[in-house]
């Protein structure tokens, strides 16, 4: 399999932050109607199978840092602008969008 392209790479980030954010609305309107504390299965089973989906596009986009998990669970899919740096930076840079990420990534 060839490597994917930077936009090739961009688009499935792209994608991929969109799968998210329509899981997370199902899970919220699940919530909406059984409570926050509601820990159903539905819920953990839309979890599991987003994160086995983030491995795959880790590996796709050639991610080997779990970037990805950063991005989406503490940086909050880059709502939060934390700073993170590649080894090959020589400062911190703010991660808000697909692009900073995929930047992050392929930095070497």
């Amino acid at each position: 399999m060839k490597p994917l392209t930077k936009p090739e790479r961009i688009a499935l980030l792209e994608e991929w932050l969109e799968d998210y954010k329509s899981i997370q609305s199902v899970i919220d309107a699940i919530e909406a109607l059984f409570g926050k504390d509601c820990e159903g299965r539905v819920q953990v089973k839309l979890m599991e199978m987003f994160e086995c989906y983030s491995w795959l596009v880790s590996e796709k986009v050639g991610d080997n840092d779990e970037w990805l998990c950063w991005f989406i669970w503490e940086n909050d899919g880059g709502k939060k602008a934390l700073e993170a740096k590649a080894q090959s930076w020589k400062k911190p840079r703010k991660i808000r969008t697909v692009k900073d990420l995929e930047a992050i990534i392929s930095a070497k």
